[in-house]
């Protein structure tokens, strides 16, 4: 099947750089890796609230953005002047693992948009973004655009929810709620 090049395929994600901060002057963006893993632990949070399935949204959320290994990530100005065939790539990944058949249904599902899950997996796609932009936020402040964007395109109760919390979060010290 090609397993290891499956799996040394994915692991170039870790170089891939979110691009579209590139717009907002963040010099350092986070690579697609970090955003997916982030995406997956908000999708399985947001999934569990929403009674849709766990393991799907974790699993649709973890592979959203492998194509990106080989088309990277083109921001919104960039895709108005590139077309890519991501299903052409997705069908060339699946052929490379086991898990291919899953893969391409969990990526035309996610793609459409149509299902629960689909649309969780979105909802935490945006949310991560959002969550990344507060971060950004105070050394780039024209990532606080993103926030407002982000917060317009969530579809789900608890995404809404948690994204009324972050943006209004005037402290970003998380630790100081532990008790040591």
């Amino acid at each position: 099947m090609g397993e290891e090049n499956f799996i040394m395929e994915i692991e170039n994600l870790k170089m891939v750089k979110r691009s579209g901060w590139w717009a907002a002057w963040v010099k350092e963006p986070e690579t697609v890796a970090e955003h997916s893993f982030a995406t997956s632990i908000m999708a399985w949070i947001i999934a569990k609230k929403e009674n849709a399935d766990i393991e799907k949204c974790v699993k649709m959320a973890l592979l959203h953005d492998v194509p990106e290994t080989r088309i990277l990530d083109l921001h919104k100005l960039s895709q108005m002047y590139s077309k890519v065939d991501e299903k052409k790539v997705v069908r060339e990944q699946a052929k490379m693992t086991v898990i291919g058949k899953e893969f391409e249904k969990l990526m035309k599902e996610f793609r459409e948009g149509k299902t629960k899950e689909a649309i969780v997996v979105k909802d935490a796609d945006h949310l991560e973004c959002a969550v990344q932009a507060k971060i950004y936020e105070k050394r780039y402040p024209e990532t606080n655009e993103w926030i407002e964007r982000v917060g317009k395109a969530l579809k789900t109760k608890t995404a809404k929810e948690i994204f009324e919390k972050i943006k209004n979060k005037k402290n970003l010290k998380w630790w100081e709620l532990i008790n040591i």
